[in-house]
Protein backbone atom coordinates (compact mmCIF):
# COMPACT_ATOMS: atom_id res chain seq x y z
CA UNK A 1 0.00 0.00 0.00
CA UNK A 2 2.89 2.66 1.08
CA UNK A 3 4.66 1.97 -2.29
CA UNK A 4 1.79 2.08 -4.50
CA UNK A 5 0.91 5.61 -2.25
CA UNK A 6 4.61 6.89 -3.10
CA UNK A 7 4.03 7.19 -6.79
CA UNK A 8 1.86 10.18 -6.65
CA UNK A 9 5.02 12.22 -5.40
CA UNK A 10 5.84 12.14 -9.58
CA UNK A 11 2.60 14.43 -10.03
CA UNK A 12 1.74 16.35 -6.76
CA UNK A 13 5.50 16.75 -5.60
CA UNK A 14 7.78 14.71 -3.04
CA UNK A 15 6.49 16.14 0.01
CA UNK A 16 2.65 15.43 -0.70
CA UNK A 17 3.67 12.07 -1.62
CA UNK A 18 5.33 11.03 1.54
CA UNK A 19 1.93 12.76 3.60
CA UNK A 20 -0.25 10.44 1.36
CA UNK A 21 1.96 6.94 2.94
CA UNK A 22 2.29 8.74 6.55
CA UNK A 23 -1.96 9.16 5.83
CA UNK A 24 -2.26 5.20 5.06
CA UNK A 25 0.49 3.92 7.07
CA UNK A 26 -0.01 5.70 10.63
CA UNK A 27 -3.52 7.03 11.32
CA UNK A 28 -5.65 4.76 13.36
CA UNK A 29 -6.16 1.19 11.75
CA UNK A 30 -9.98 0.40 10.98
CA UNK A 31 -11.34 -2.86 11.94
CA UNK A 32 -11.23 -6.28 10.07
CA UNK A 33 -13.25 -5.11 6.93
CA UNK A 34 -11.15 -2.27 6.37
CA UNK A 35 -9.50 -1.15 3.01
CA UNK A 36 -6.98 -4.20 3.14
CA UNK A 37 -9.79 -6.50 3.01
CA UNK A 38 -11.18 -4.39 0.12
CA UNK A 39 -10.87 -5.28 -3.93
CA UNK A 40 -8.42 -3.00 -6.06
CA UNK A 41 -11.33 -0.48 -6.57
CA UNK A 42 -11.52 0.32 -2.92
CA UNK A 43 -7.86 0.48 -2.53
CA UNK A 44 -7.33 3.07 -5.37
CA UNK A 45 -10.09 5.31 -4.09
CA UNK A 46 -8.61 5.76 -0.64
CA UNK A 47 -5.03 6.16 -2.23
CA UNK A 48 -6.61 9.00 -4.73
CA UNK A 49 -8.04 10.27 -1.26
CA UNK A 50 -4.48 10.09 0.35
CA UNK A 51 -2.61 11.63 -2.26
CA UNK A 52 -4.82 14.90 -2.34
CA UNK A 53 -6.52 14.93 1.07
CA UNK A 54 -4.07 17.61 1.99
CA UNK A 55 -4.30 19.96 -0.84
CA UNK A 56 -8.33 19.78 -0.38
CA UNK A 57 -8.45 20.47 3.28
CA UNK A 58 -7.75 24.24 3.19
CA UNK A 59 -8.30 25.30 6.25
CA UNK A 60 -5.85 22.63 7.36
CA UNK A 61 -8.77 21.00 10.38
CA UNK A 62 -8.22 17.58 9.17
CA UNK A 63 -11.63 17.62 7.59
CA UNK A 64 -13.32 18.09 4.63
CA UNK A 65 -16.08 20.35 4.34
CA UNK A 66 -18.56 20.46 1.59
CA UNK A 67 -17.51 23.91 0.36
CA UNK A 68 -13.44 22.70 0.58
CA UNK A 69 -15.07 19.58 -2.18
CA UNK A 70 -17.00 22.27 -4.39
CA UNK A 71 -13.61 24.43 -4.85
CA UNK A 72 -11.93 20.93 -5.34
CA UNK A 73 -14.03 19.88 -8.20
CA UNK A 74 -13.75 23.44 -10.06
CA UNK A 75 -9.64 22.76 -9.98
CA UNK A 76 -8.72 20.97 -13.08
CA UNK A 77 -6.25 20.02 -11.17
CA UNK A 78 -8.02 17.26 -9.89
CA UNK A 79 -7.62 15.10 -12.71
CA UNK A 80 -8.17 11.08 -13.47
CA UNK A 81 -8.88 9.09 -10.48
CA UNK A 82 -8.59 12.29 -7.92
CA UNK A 83 -11.19 13.69 -9.59
CA UNK A 84 -13.11 10.44 -9.53
CA UNK A 85 -12.75 9.96 -5.54
CA UNK A 86 -13.81 14.07 -5.01
CA UNK A 87 -17.15 13.39 -7.31
CA UNK A 88 -17.60 10.21 -5.44
CA UNK A 89 -17.44 11.89 -2.07
CA UNK A 90 -19.67 14.60 -3.17
CA UNK A 91 -22.03 12.38 -4.33
CA UNK A 92 -21.97 10.21 -0.80
CA UNK A 93 -22.70 13.70 0.92
CA UNK A 94 -25.80 14.76 -1.46
CA UNK A 95 -27.49 11.57 -1.46
CA UNK A 96 -30.64 12.02 1.79
CA UNK A 97 -30.02 8.04 1.65
CA UNK A 98 -27.83 8.40 4.81
CA UNK A 99 -25.79 11.05 6.89
CA UNK A 100 -22.06 10.74 6.61
CA UNK A 101 -20.18 11.04 9.10
CA UNK A 102 -17.11 14.18 9.10
CA UNK A 103 -15.12 13.46 6.52
CA UNK A 104 -11.82 12.96 8.42
CA UNK A 105 -9.22 10.91 5.74
CA UNK A 106 -10.17 7.71 8.84
CA UNK A 107 -13.61 8.12 8.37
CA UNK A 108 -13.41 8.49 4.65
CA UNK A 109 -10.99 5.35 4.68
CA UNK A 110 -13.68 3.26 7.26
CA UNK A 111 -16.82 4.57 4.71
CA UNK A 112 -15.03 2.91 2.12
CA UNK A 113 -13.99 -0.42 3.84
CA UNK A 114 -17.18 -1.04 4.39
CA UNK A 115 -19.27 -4.03 3.04
CA UNK A 116 -21.91 -2.50 0.46
CA UNK A 117 -25.24 -1.91 2.12
CA UNK A 118 -28.27 0.52 1.93
CA UNK A 119 -27.80 2.53 4.19
CA UNK A 120 -24.28 3.72 3.77
CA UNK A 121 -22.69 5.07 -0.02
CA UNK A 122 -20.64 2.47 -1.93
CA UNK A 123 -17.83 5.01 -2.44
CA UNK A 124 -15.75 2.37 -4.51
CA UNK A 125 -18.58 1.81 -6.86
CA UNK A 126 -19.36 6.24 -6.86
CA UNK A 127 -15.24 6.02 -7.63
CA UNK A 128 -15.61 3.33 -10.54
CA UNK A 129 -18.87 5.35 -12.13
CA UNK A 130 -17.10 8.67 -12.03
CA UNK A 131 -13.60 7.19 -13.63
CA UNK A 132 -15.58 5.45 -16.49
CA UNK A 133 -17.39 8.94 -17.16
CA UNK A 134 -14.14 10.26 -17.18
CA UNK A 135 -12.21 8.17 -19.31
CA UNK A 136 -15.58 8.32 -22.13
CA UNK A 137 -14.34 11.92 -22.01
CA UNK A 138 -13.85 13.57 -25.69
CA UNK A 139 -10.54 15.48 -25.96
CA UNK A 140 -11.79 19.21 -25.34
CA UNK A 141 -13.98 18.95 -28.46
CA UNK A 142 -16.88 20.95 -28.93
CA UNK A 143 -19.07 18.66 -31.46
CA UNK A 144 -17.29 15.52 -31.73
CA UNK A 145 -19.43 14.90 -34.77
CA UNK A 146 -18.45 17.96 -36.45
CA UNK A 147 -22.34 19.65 -35.38
CA UNK A 148 -24.18 19.09 -32.38
CA UNK A 149 -26.81 15.95 -32.56
CA UNK A 150 -30.76 15.49 -30.68
CA UNK A 151 -29.57 11.62 -30.79
CA UNK A 152 -26.69 11.72 -28.29
CA UNK A 153 -28.46 13.66 -25.57
CA UNK A 154 -29.06 12.18 -22.13
CA UNK A 155 -30.12 14.09 -19.50
CA UNK A 156 -28.31 14.07 -16.49
CA UNK A 157 -28.88 14.16 -12.23
CA UNK A 158 -30.06 17.67 -12.33
CA UNK A 159 -33.52 19.14 -12.99
CA UNK A 160 -32.86 20.76 -16.25
CA UNK A 161 -35.25 19.78 -18.31
CA UNK A 162 -36.78 22.92 -18.81
CA UNK A 163 -33.21 24.15 -20.05
CA UNK A 164 -32.53 21.30 -22.51
CA UNK A 165 -36.73 21.26 -23.94
CA UNK A 166 -35.48 24.45 -25.62
CA UNK A 167 -32.15 23.83 -26.52
CA UNK A 168 -33.05 20.81 -28.16
CA UNK A 169 -35.72 22.10 -30.05
CA UNK A 170 -33.66 24.65 -31.83
CA UNK A 171 -31.31 22.04 -32.19
CA UNK A 172 -33.68 20.26 -34.45
CA UNK A 173 -34.57 23.36 -35.89
CA UNK A 174 -31.27 24.01 -37.34
CA UNK A 175 -27.66 22.48 -35.79
CA UNK A 176 -25.69 25.36 -36.96
CA UNK A 177 -27.66 27.24 -34.97
CA UNK A 178 -26.95 25.94 -32.11
CA UNK A 179 -23.27 25.44 -32.85
CA UNK A 180 -23.12 29.37 -33.58
CA UNK A 181 -23.47 29.76 -30.10
CA UNK A 182 -19.88 28.39 -29.43
CA UNK A 183 -16.54 29.97 -29.64
CA UNK A 184 -13.60 28.61 -28.07
CA UNK A 185 -11.27 30.76 -25.95
CA UNK A 186 -8.53 30.48 -25.58
CA UNK A 187 -7.78 26.39 -24.30
CA UNK A 188 -9.57 26.47 -21.30
CA UNK A 189 -12.64 28.82 -22.16
CA UNK A 190 -15.50 29.13 -24.04
CA UNK A 191 -17.76 32.26 -24.94
CA UNK A 192 -21.46 30.96 -25.12
CA UNK A 193 -23.95 33.52 -26.46
CA UNK A 194 -27.75 32.90 -25.18
CA UNK A 195 -29.73 35.30 -27.20
CA UNK A 196 -27.70 38.89 -26.38
CA UNK A 197 -25.84 37.24 -23.51
CA UNK A 198 -22.30 36.16 -24.51
CA UNK A 199 -21.13 34.01 -21.19
CA UNK A 200 -17.32 32.97 -20.39
CA UNK A 201 -17.59 29.73 -19.40
CA UNK A 202 -14.78 27.53 -17.91
CA UNK A 203 -13.98 24.15 -19.94
CA UNK A 204 -15.76 21.51 -17.60
CA UNK A 205 -13.38 19.60 -15.20
CA UNK A 206 -12.69 16.04 -14.39
CA UNK A 207 -14.53 16.15 -11.04
CA UNK A 208 -17.46 17.63 -12.76
CA UNK A 209 -17.63 15.58 -15.94
CA UNK A 210 -17.19 12.55 -12.94
CA UNK A 211 -20.25 13.80 -10.88
CA UNK A 212 -22.37 12.79 -13.88
CA UNK A 213 -25.27 15.62 -12.56
CA UNK A 214 -25.32 17.40 -15.82
CA UNK A 215 -26.51 15.84 -19.04
CA UNK A 216 -23.82 13.40 -20.84
CA UNK A 217 -23.34 14.10 -24.04
CA UNK A 218 -19.90 13.30 -23.57
CA UNK A 219 -18.79 10.85 -26.79
CA UNK A 220 -19.80 13.91 -28.55
CA UNK A 221 -18.19 17.12 -27.58
CA UNK A 222 -18.65 19.50 -24.53
CA UNK A 223 -21.44 21.83 -25.96
CA UNK A 224 -23.84 20.67 -23.85
CA UNK A 225 -22.02 20.65 -20.60
CA UNK A 226 -20.99 24.68 -21.43
CA UNK A 227 -25.13 25.24 -22.08
CA UNK A 228 -25.91 24.41 -19.12
CA UNK A 229 -23.29 25.94 -17.35
CA UNK A 230 -23.89 29.25 -19.14
CA UNK A 231 -27.67 28.87 -18.28
CA UNK A 232 -26.44 28.26 -14.73
CA UNK A 233 -24.20 31.09 -14.77
CA UNK A 234 -27.09 33.74 -16.15
CA UNK A 235 -29.84 32.13 -13.35
CA UNK A 236 -27.69 32.35 -10.84
CA UNK A 237 -26.75 35.98 -11.28
CA UNK A 238 -30.72 37.04 -11.45
CA UNK A 239 -30.51 36.18 -7.71
CA UNK A 240 -29.04 38.16 -4.47
CA UNK A 241 -25.98 37.57 -3.96
CA UNK A 242 -26.14 35.95 -0.08
CA UNK A 243 -28.49 33.33 -2.40
CA UNK A 244 -26.36 32.27 -5.18
CA UNK A 245 -25.09 28.83 -5.64
CA UNK A 246 -21.28 28.32 -5.34
CA UNK A 247 -21.68 25.92 -8.21
CA UNK A 248 -23.81 28.06 -11.27
CA UNK A 249 -25.11 24.30 -12.47
CA UNK A 250 -26.86 24.53 -8.67
CA UNK A 251 -28.74 27.69 -9.78
CA UNK A 252 -31.05 25.35 -12.81
CA UNK A 253 -31.10 22.02 -11.00
CA UNK A 254 -34.30 21.73 -10.18
CA UNK A 255 -36.75 23.43 -12.78
CA UNK A 256 -37.83 26.66 -13.92
CA UNK A 257 -39.76 27.87 -17.16
CA UNK A 258 -39.04 26.94 -20.71
CA UNK A 259 -40.92 29.81 -21.69
CA UNK A 260 -38.20 31.95 -20.32
CA UNK A 261 -35.04 29.97 -22.11
CA UNK A 262 -36.92 29.93 -25.33
CA UNK A 263 -37.01 34.07 -24.86
CA UNK A 264 -33.57 33.67 -23.64
CA UNK A 265 -32.49 31.73 -26.86
CA UNK A 266 -34.53 33.61 -29.61
CA UNK A 267 -34.97 37.04 -28.23
CA UNK A 268 -38.65 37.06 -28.78
CA UNK A 269 -41.43 37.13 -26.51
CA UNK A 270 -42.99 33.96 -25.43
CA UNK A 271 -46.95 32.82 -25.52
CA UNK A 272 -48.36 30.01 -23.43
CA UNK A 273 -51.47 27.68 -23.91
CA UNK A 274 -53.04 25.36 -21.43
CA UNK A 275 -54.13 22.08 -21.69
CA UNK A 276 -55.92 21.32 -18.96
CA UNK A 277 -59.24 21.20 -21.03
CA UNK A 278 -58.50 18.24 -22.03
CA UNK A 279 -58.28 16.73 -18.57
CA UNK A 280 -62.02 17.74 -17.74
CA UNK A 281 -64.43 15.36 -18.45
CA UNK A 282 -67.01 17.43 -17.76
CA UNK A 283 -66.20 20.17 -19.75
CA UNK A 284 -68.98 20.56 -22.82
CA UNK A 285 -67.99 19.56 -25.82
CA UNK A 286 -68.27 22.39 -27.89
CA UNK A 287 -65.69 24.37 -25.71
CA UNK A 288 -63.27 21.08 -25.73
CA UNK A 289 -64.02 21.45 -30.08
CA UNK A 290 -62.83 25.24 -29.88
CA UNK A 291 -59.86 24.58 -27.67
CA UNK A 292 -58.89 22.26 -29.94
CA UNK A 293 -58.99 23.87 -33.12
CA UNK A 294 -56.97 26.90 -31.80
CA UNK A 295 -54.61 24.37 -30.40
CA UNK A 296 -54.38 23.14 -33.99
CA UNK A 297 -53.57 26.67 -35.14
CA UNK A 298 -51.22 27.25 -33.50
CA UNK A 299 -49.52 23.78 -34.01
CA UNK A 300 -49.45 24.51 -37.45
CA UNK A 301 -48.61 27.64 -37.34
CA UNK A 302 -45.57 27.38 -35.19
CA UNK A 303 -44.80 23.96 -36.49
CA UNK A 304 -44.48 25.92 -40.76
CA UNK A 305 -42.61 28.72 -39.25
CA UNK A 306 -40.18 26.57 -37.48
CA UNK A 307 -40.64 28.44 -34.39
CA UNK A 308 -39.41 26.85 -31.03
CA UNK A 309 -42.37 25.17 -28.83
CA UNK A 310 -41.94 22.76 -25.44
CA UNK A 311 -44.74 20.90 -23.80
CA UNK A 312 -44.94 20.30 -19.59
CA UNK A 313 -46.36 17.35 -18.12
CA UNK A 314 -47.82 17.25 -14.41
CA UNK A 315 -49.25 13.88 -13.34
CA UNK A 316 -49.45 11.44 -15.85
CA UNK A 317 -50.82 8.07 -16.04
CA UNK A 318 -49.21 6.70 -19.47
CA UNK A 319 -46.50 4.82 -18.84
CA UNK A 320 -43.26 6.14 -20.54
CA UNK A 321 -43.85 9.98 -19.63
CA UNK A 322 -42.38 11.21 -17.09
CA UNK A 323 -44.25 13.51 -14.36
CA UNK A 324 -42.85 17.31 -14.24
CA UNK A 325 -41.24 17.29 -16.85
CA UNK A 326 -40.72 19.14 -19.78
CA UNK A 327 -40.53 18.24 -23.73
CA UNK A 328 -39.49 19.56 -26.95
CA UNK A 329 -42.22 19.58 -30.07
CA UNK A 330 -40.50 19.13 -33.17
CA UNK A 331 -43.22 18.46 -35.40
CA UNK A 332 -47.20 18.45 -36.23
CA UNK A 333 -48.85 16.25 -39.22
CA UNK A 334 -52.19 17.67 -39.76
CA UNK A 335 -53.37 14.72 -41.84
CA UNK A 336 -52.57 12.32 -39.32
CA UNK A 337 -53.61 14.73 -36.18
CA UNK A 338 -49.89 13.82 -34.55
CA UNK A 339 -47.63 15.28 -32.87
CA UNK A 340 -43.76 14.49 -32.58
CA UNK A 341 -42.21 15.14 -29.21
CA UNK A 342 -38.61 14.41 -27.75
CA UNK A 343 -37.63 13.84 -23.99
CA UNK A 344 -34.75 15.10 -23.06
CA UNK A 345 -33.59 12.33 -21.40
CA UNK A 346 -33.54 10.24 -24.36
CA UNK A 347 -34.62 7.57 -23.13
CA UNK A 348 -36.38 4.02 -24.87
CA UNK A 349 -39.77 2.81 -24.40
CA UNK A 350 -41.77 -0.15 -25.72
CA UNK A 351 -45.68 -0.46 -25.00
CA UNK A 352 -47.36 -3.53 -23.53
CA UNK A 353 -50.39 -3.75 -25.92
CA UNK A 354 -50.75 -1.26 -28.60
CA UNK A 355 -50.10 2.60 -28.32
CA UNK A 356 -52.29 5.04 -26.33
CA UNK A 357 -52.58 6.59 -23.02
CA UNK A 358 -52.97 3.40 -21.14
CA UNK A 359 -49.78 1.66 -22.77
CA UNK A 360 -47.65 4.62 -23.58
CA UNK A 361 -45.96 5.19 -27.15
CA UNK A 362 -43.09 3.74 -28.90
CA UNK A 363 -39.76 5.88 -28.37
CA UNK A 364 -36.42 5.77 -29.37
CA UNK A 365 -33.79 7.78 -28.01
CA UNK A 366 -36.71 10.20 -26.50
CA UNK A 367 -38.22 10.63 -29.54
CA UNK A 368 -42.11 9.83 -30.27
CA UNK A 369 -45.36 10.39 -31.65
CA UNK A 370 -48.37 11.03 -30.16
CA UNK A 371 -52.39 12.31 -31.63
CA UNK A 372 -53.06 15.26 -30.49
CA UNK A 373 -56.66 14.61 -28.61
CA UNK A 374 -54.57 12.24 -26.46
CA UNK A 375 -51.72 14.62 -25.99
CA UNK A 376 -54.56 17.03 -24.02
CA UNK A 377 -55.11 14.54 -21.75
CA UNK A 378 -51.65 13.37 -20.81
CA UNK A 379 -49.56 16.92 -20.99
CA UNK A 380 -50.48 20.48 -19.11
CA UNK A 381 -49.64 23.12 -20.86
CA UNK A 382 -46.97 24.65 -23.88
CA UNK A 383 -44.73 27.41 -24.45
CA UNK A 384 -44.50 28.97 -28.03
CA UNK A 385 -41.74 31.25 -29.26
CA UNK A 386 -43.60 34.07 -31.20
CA UNK A 387 -42.28 36.78 -33.49
CA UNK A 388 -42.42 39.76 -32.02
CA UNK A 389 -38.98 40.80 -29.63
CA UNK A 390 -38.65 40.62 -25.98
CA UNK A 391 -37.87 42.97 -23.31
CA UNK A 392 -33.94 42.70 -22.23
CA UNK A 393 -33.34 40.56 -19.59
Amino acid sequence: MIGRSLVFTTKYGRRQGVLAALLLLFLPVAPSWSVRAQDKTGDQFVEAVAARFYAWDLDHNQTLSMPELDVAIKDPVNTGRSAAALAALKRASLSTNYTLPPLTFNNIRELAGRPPAGHQPNLARLYLDGLRRINGLTNGELFASGLPRLDTIRQGRIGDCFCLAPIGAMLHRDPQEVASMFSMEGGYHCVVKIGSEAVLVALPTDAERAMGRMANNSHDGLWLDLYEEAMGQLHNSLKSPDQQSYSSVEAIASGGSAGRIISDLTGHKVSGFSLEFGKDPGAPAALQDTRLAALRRKLADATGQKRLVTCSTQQSTTPGLTPHHVYALLGYDPINDTIELWNPHGNEFAPKGPPGPANGYPTRRGLFTIPVPEFVQQFSGMAFEGMELAAHR
